[in-house]
């Protein structure tokens, strides 16, 4: 199976925001698909720093924790979840979950500030000031987040597939695309 570069999911905003219309839960499958390949592609990238593609993939892992991430977070945290709760879902059991969620959110919001300043050094061709605190802060958030990932493709996202109805879906979608919007309209 090809591996697809993380660059890949940096494309068009248009085909995105039709994916958001259609079905908001595989655009969230696909965006937790794009996060597992922004972790590899960390780790390859600090294990293998000789890579010709090096810069470009700084880049572009700067740009999906700059722009893509927060999107993601609020996607779930401030609409999915909503809807979860509003389902009677998010109880007992899973309501602790919720919490912990949104903690993991706020993690991966931390490692990734952390990360910012020695991306834009790697994305123009330099070393990280303090790249011992670089490296473990990436491979900390690279790990984080896959465990994080398979959590809500395991729970989440089956969950949310089960209990919300079309026009919940509906709803979902409007909201996402409404939150992206900025990106294509001046």
């Amino acid at each position: 199976m090809r591996i697809p570069q993380l660059r890949e999911f940096t494309g068009s905003i248009t085909l995105k925001c039709q994916a958001i219309v259609t079905d908001p839960i595989a655009f969230l499958h696909a965006s937790h698909y794009s996060q597992l390949v922004l972790s590899q592609t960390l780790v390859d990238m600090l294990t293998f720093p000789a890579r010709s593609d090096l810069k470009e993939q700084a880049g572009a892992i700067q740009t999906y924790l700059l722009v893509e991430l927060p999107f993601h977070h609020a996607d779930e945290d401030e609409d999915l979840l909503a809807l979860l709760l509003r389902s009677g879902a998010m109880t007992g059991d899973l309501g602790v979950q919720l919490s912990a969620l949104r903690a993991a959110h706020a993690r991966d919001r931390e490692l990734a500030q952390r990360m910012l300043e020695g991306l834009t050094a790697l994305s123009v061709g330099e070393e990280p000031a303090r790249v011992v605190e670089f490296l473990q802060t990436a491979f900390a958030f690279a790990e984080h987040l896959r465990h994080h990932v398979i959590w809500e493709n395991r729970t989440l996202l089956p969950l949310a597939d089960e209990l919300l109805r079309a026009g919940d879906l509906a709803d979902l979608g409007h909201r996402m695309l409404e939150r992206r919007k900025a990106l294509v309209e001046p």
